[in-house]
């Protein structure tokens, strides 16, 4: 018989970050491997979700979905922990009255939720770590919800049956001395996330991008760790210096009125393009059109928009932080700049944007880099390991 998955994702329902594309990703593969998969997933309180699940059976948690207030009030973090309980409270009990319950429950991130699973639901209980604890970051400028102690986040992590992470996430928790840590990476669908230089062409139209302008392409959300401030203060001092740079913004999030004010500030608004949300399965058409990926982040654990540029066989800029020096080596497969410093970003960008033979020899040597050591199928397969290993079924290989 088929192993019956849940997977429970807060934010899946509301926006796709790299846990929830992580989700729907390896649930595909595990399909494929002969499991039945379910997702719980999350939407705000009013009207549809704004993200649905199209792929698998899906229920949908409403709450009023309250994280954004710690983007933007000092004491927002208090609204976003209480919503964060009630979704605890509501995922509870539906998997009490869920009559036919799944073998295994899949949980990005929550800890203490995922204690409460096993304990209350006795079902065994993965959690995905999107990223490390919050006090791992040595990151200031940061903005989190603090949530319970960090310690008592450990230990929570301690008593489900399985932690996954990659990147700066696994070698911190490694480091923790947890023994339930397995390194899982993520992947990348090559035959869909490749250059196709037509495609490009045509994003570059619609935006009124001329050929031989140099495009610098940002994607993510518009929230404060991903820092799309500092990514438009580089920029302009880089185009300063050459005016054939252009930079394309794609993604949508609380910091999008900011933006736009900054870019009018900075007399950007021919230069700098805000797309808005864009299908998942559209990126590669965008990367497609750009010369180089540009990654702002504070901090950022292992972040698949760096592979999946990669595959499309783009140099990456990025700051160095978190799991991002595991991906990028600087001089090698992209640059590395330091957090915050806007006189070495222009001065990177300028090096990438004058040096069209190092761009295409790095780009070629991402593609190959993925093609070579990051695919789903082999993520899926580890985690179907220890999927039966928890019931017995056979040892983790």
């Amino acid at each position: 018989m088929a192993m019956k998955v849940l997977f429970i994702n807060r934010g899946m329902g509301i926006y796709r970050g790299g846990g929830e594309n992580f989700d729907l990703n390896i649930a595909r593969e595990l399909q494929k491997l002969g499991c039945q998969i379910k997702f719980l997933v999350g939407k705000k309180l009013l009207g549809p979700p704004t993200h649905p699940v199209e792929e698998f059976p899906t229920d949908y948690i409403a709450t009023p979905y309250l994280r954004g207030l710690s983007y933007t009030m000092p004491q927002g973090w208090i609204f976003s922990f209480f919503d964060q309980l009630f979704f605890y409270w509501r995922a509870l009990s539906y998997l009490k009255k869920l009559k036919e319950k799944p073998e295994i429950i899949q949980l990005c991130s929550f800890p203490h939720l995922g204690v409460l699973i096993k304990e209350k639901i006795k079902i065994p209980v993965v959690i995905q770590m999107p990223g490390p604890l919050r006090k791992l970051i040595q990151i200031p400028v940061v903005v989190r919800m603090p949530g319970l102690p960090d310690v008592s986040q450990v230990n929570a992590l301690s008593k489900v049956d399985a932690v996954i992470a990659n990147g700066d996430a696994y070698r911190q928790l490694s480091q923790l001395g947890l023994k339930n840590v397995y390194n899982i990476n993520p992947g990348v669908y090559t035959n869909h996330f490749q250059k196709n230089q037509e495609k490009g062409f045509q994003i570059r139209q619609k935006y009124g991008i001329g050929k031989k302008d140099i495009l610098f392409i940002w994607v993510g959300r518009l929230i404060p760790i991903r820092d799309p401030v500092f990514a438009i203060e580089g920029f302009t001092k880089a185009y300063q210096i050459n005016n054939k740079l252009r930079l394309l913004i794609v993604g949508e999030g609380p910091l999008k009125n900011k933006l736009e004010k900054l870019k009018k500030e900075l007399k950007m608004e021919k230069v700098v393009t805000f797309t808005g949300h864009i299908n998942h399965n559209d990126l590669p058409d965008y990367y497609s059109a750009a010369d180089a990926l540009l990654v702002t982040s504070s901090y950022d654990n292992f972040p698949n928009i760096v592979l999946e540029a990669m595959a499309c066989g783009l140099p990456i800029i990025s700051t160095k932080v978190g799991g991002i020096p595991m991906q990028i080596t600087d001089g090698k497969n992209g640059l590395l700049v330091k957090y915050r410093d806007s006189e070495e970003l222009k001065n990177k960008m300028l090096e990438i944007a004058e040096n069209k033979i190092f761009m295409i020899e790095v780009g070629k040597r991402n593609q190959e880099k993925v093609k070579r050591n990051y695919d789903w199928e082999s993520s899926a397969k580890k985690l179907k390991e220890i999927y039966e290993n928890l019931l017995h079924i056979s040892p983790i290989i």
